[in-house]
């Protein structure tokens, strides 16, 4: 099978996961590299295809002095393609002019330069009305993905590499970009073959051997040195990857089996399973499982690195007939009653109040925020006067700041939920999370971690 043949294939099965039908448009991810302008191509095929509307997408992080000469290069190609009226430029600036300081602000730089691209990607994406984001990561960044995650002693998920298919891993928006990865089973060698064989012309980044920039590139040069090791490595990294995939339709097959008995209320979840299917998994399929479940409700800024400490903690679940603990910035609970396990999860009492005050002008929309790290709201005023505003995690004693609280009010379900409070008149006018009003949007962030 052919480049162009496989990838048909392969973008056809990853949209066409659970039943969903190919979007009308895409965007790619472009930097120039010959990684992007290969998918490019075999995209700009399959989209003539499938009638999808295409958009190259470039932004340019400014860190390298040639990165502003690189977008005619591009804009030629993609000419060539027939795209260049799709295509979209956007320019991030970094706090940092430079990656070579010390290790510490090549980190630093980094992040930035991660957090920065993604808001803006998503901001061109949702300009243009497009969810799905093709990127250009192949085979060759899995291994060394591999290498850096063997390196930093992570966990067996973490050394699976990245996924086929995922959510854009910053909270921007509300709803989150999805991040489609075609090229993960083809070799960088591949993607060159196919550049020359079609005309393709590709910038070539200087830095991406060089060892000032990064552990990337210190181990990309070694591996390009050391052909046994890189097999060893691909080696690692697929039995990896298997377990992975193995223990994900574990998952899929538990939540199968006890979907009815999850019960989600607001920020609060309950699950019962019965005691006997506990014994047909094992206690890293439990913690996954609950890792991926619990994603949208924790307010956790690391959570991303907590799979072990619920690793740690199934036994407790399982084992103990009662518990109570926190974790992640939630309450847990558990015990076993009638041969099942029920778990009850909330958010933390927090030590103080979460409290975000804001001021809005008449006839105004906020912009989307995230409070708690755990909710996305936007308000609208629709008055002709000045609102202060504060959402705050509700308290027991706040019972006294509503007029009327609501019939079915009861502190247990109600707590640490956001309230909206009219600082003009010192009252809560609003629980979003349980009684909708139409001038207040309050939703879970998404879950990164599908199921």
């Amino acid at each position: 099978m052919g480049l162009q043949d496989f990838f048909n294939t392969k973008l056809t099965r990853v949209f066409q996961r659970n039943g969903k039908q190919l979007p009308k448009c895409i965007a790619i991810a472009l930097s120039g590299g010959v990684d992007s302008m290969a998918l490019t191509h075999l995209a700009h095929r399959f989209s003539q295809q499938n009638d999808i509307q295409l958009f190259p997408i470039t932004i340019n992080h400014n860190l390298r002095p040639t990165s502003t000469l690189e977008i005619p290069l591009i804009r030629q190609q993609l000419d060539k393609m027939g795209l260049l009226r799709n295509y979209h430029t956007m320019d991030i600036h970094l706090e940092r002019a430079s990656l070579t300081q010390s290790s510490t602000d090549a980190k630093e730089i980094e992040e930035e330069a991660r957090v920065k691209r993604y808001a803006a990607l998503t901001e061109v994406c949702s300009s243009l009305g497009v969810r799905d984001v093709l990127l250009g990561h192949h085979l060759d960044d899995q291994i060394e993905t591999y290498c850096i995650r063997l390196l930093k002693n992570s966990g067996i998920f973490g050394l699976a590499g990245m996924q086929e298919l995922s959510k854009a891993p910053v909270n921007i928006k509300p709803e989150r970009l999805q991040l489609v990865r075609p090229l993960l089973d083809v070799r960088k060698s591949q993607l060159y073959e196919h550049c020359i064989a079609n005309d393709i012309e590709w910038v070539q980044d200087y830095t991406n051997f060089d060892e000032e920039y990064g552990i990337r590139n210190v181990v990309r040069k070694y591996l390009k040195d050391n052909e046994a090791v890189q097999d060893r490595m691909l080696s690692g990294y697929t039995a990896a990857m298997k377990f992975n995939h193995r223990t994900d339709l574990k998952i899929k097959k538990l939540y199968t089996s006890i979907k009815e008995d999850i019960q989600q209320d607001g920020g609060n979840i309950s699950m019962k399973i019965p005691t006997k299917m506990l014994e047909k998994y094992s206690d890293i399929v439990l913690a996954k499982f609950l890792f991926k479940m619990l994603y949208p409700l924790s307010p956790s800024r690391n959570y991303h690195y907590s799979f072990n400490k619920i690793l740690e903690i199934v036994p407790r679940l399982t084992e103990e007939s009662t518990s109570n603990f926190t974790l992640l910035q939630l309450q847990w609970t558990s015990k076993t009653v009638d041969d099942h396990l029920i778990i009850e999860i909330c958010r933390q009492n927090p030590s103080s109040p979460i409290t975000y005050s804001f001021i809005m002008t008449p006839y105004s929309t906020s912009d989307d925020f995230l409070f708690d790290n755990t909710y996305w709201f936007k308000v609208e005023n629709t008055t002709s006067e000045y609102k202060h505003y504060t959402i705050k995690t509700l308290t027991q004693q706040d019972k006294q700041l509503m007029e009327t609280p609501p019939k079915d009010y009861k502190y247990s379900r109600y707590k640490n939920t956001p309230a909206l409070v009219d600082d003009d008149i010192g009252q809560i006018v609003a629980l979003p999370v349980f009684h909708k009003e139409d001038y207040i949007a309050c939703k879970l962030k998404d879950n990164i971690y599908s199921i």
